[in-house]
Order: structure tokens, then C-alpha cells, then sequence
């Protein structure tokens, strides 16, 4: 009864603590970049969009390693918007049909989670698998630049409360470019 749908999408690692948000930006620019190839979206680093966003180059971000005061928090849909890669929220997790539908249209989704420290921790869902037909047996595929480009299946159940956290929110992309 298997059945999934894993996009070829490379989770970039995030190269701070609090970059996630510049992780999944870079992660789902660059995605579009490499299948939409004619469109000519430039490629982008995490340390581009951190002087971009929150230094204004100075200190310089792309550094390595990025100064201190590069490693702040900040807003995916910002940034994905600025990239025209965004097209809006879904105050949930998604409903399966709609990520079924996502992912077979070639479109991976944000996942916002909040931590019980309170910090906002972005992960991205690039697919979905059927192991059997129950609900525990339907397993979102996400990738976490915490971790870069590892996937983990997990059911509904277990993403409302990844990492101990909770979900809040869900992220639409789209190729704008």
C-alpha cells in the first residue's frame, strides 16, 4: 500500500543557531532556481540573506563564521516574499489532501514551529508517505536545517509536537520569479 512523493529539494544546514529561517529561504530558492532553470533566479547563501535582512552588510554575514551579531531570529515569509517564492499561510498544519496536493504540484511547504523557549523554528515539508491507511500510517515528509538534509517521516500526531514544541503554522510556496 505504499505510496509517496519526496521532492529533490536540499535542505540547506543552517549555518547559526537562529538561522533555520535562512536555511529554509535558501533551501526553497535555490530548489526553484535548479527545476525552473529558464527564469534566471539567481542562487542565494544564508550569510546573503542575513546582510540582506538583518545587517545591512555590516557586520558582514557571509563570513565564516558569521559574526555574533549575525545570529538573530527572523521571519520566513518575509524573506521567501522578497524572493517571490511565497504564497501565504495555513494556521495549521496542512490537511493531507492539500499536502498531497502540494507536493505533486512540485511545491514544498514551510513548517513554523514554537519552541518552549518561545523561539520560532522553521523546518520544511518536502513530501509525504502511505504506509498503511490509517492516520498514524500517513507520514508528512520534513527535513530541519538543524539537521540539513536528513528526512524524517512523521504522522500528524507526532509533527503537531516536533521537538517537544508546537506547530503553528504552515507556509505556501510558489515560483514568482
Amino acid at each position: 500500500m505504499s505510496q509517496e512523493n519526496i521532492l529533490s529539494i536540499v535542505c540547506e544546514k543552517q549555518n547559526c543557531l537562529k538561522w533555520c529561517w535562512a536555511a529554509v529561504a535558501v533551501s526553497i530558492n535555490n530548489y526553484f532556481a535548479t527545476i525552473h532553470q529558464t527564469r534566471g533566479r539567481p542562487l542565494v547563501t544564508e550569510g546573503q540573506l542575513a546582510n540582506r535582512f538583518i545587517t545591512s552588510g555590516e557586520p558582514d554575514c557571509c563570513a565564516s563564521p558569521p559574526p555574533a551579531a549575525c545570529d538573530q531570529e527572523y521571519d520566513v515569509s518575509s524573506v521567501l516574499t522578497a524572493l517571490k517564492a511565497y504564497r501565504g499561510d495555513y494556521t495549521h498544519l496542512v490537511p493531507w489532501e492539500i499536502l498531497v496536493q502540494e507536493i505533486d504540484d512540485s511545491l514544498p511547504l514551510v513548517g513554523a514551529v514554537r519552541r518552549r523557549t518561545g523561539q520560532q523554528h522553521f523546518i520544511l515539508i518536502v513530501g509525504y508517505k502511505v504506509v498503511d491507511a490509517s492516520d498514524n500510517g500517513k507520514l508528512y515528509i520534513v527535513k530541519d536545517p538543524a539537521y540539513g538534509n536528513v528526512p524524517m517521516g512523521l504522522n500528524a500526531t507526532a509533527l503537531r509536537k516536533y521537538e517537544h514544541g508546537t506547530y503553528v503554522a504552515t507556509g505556501y510556496t510558489a515560483d514568482r520569479y
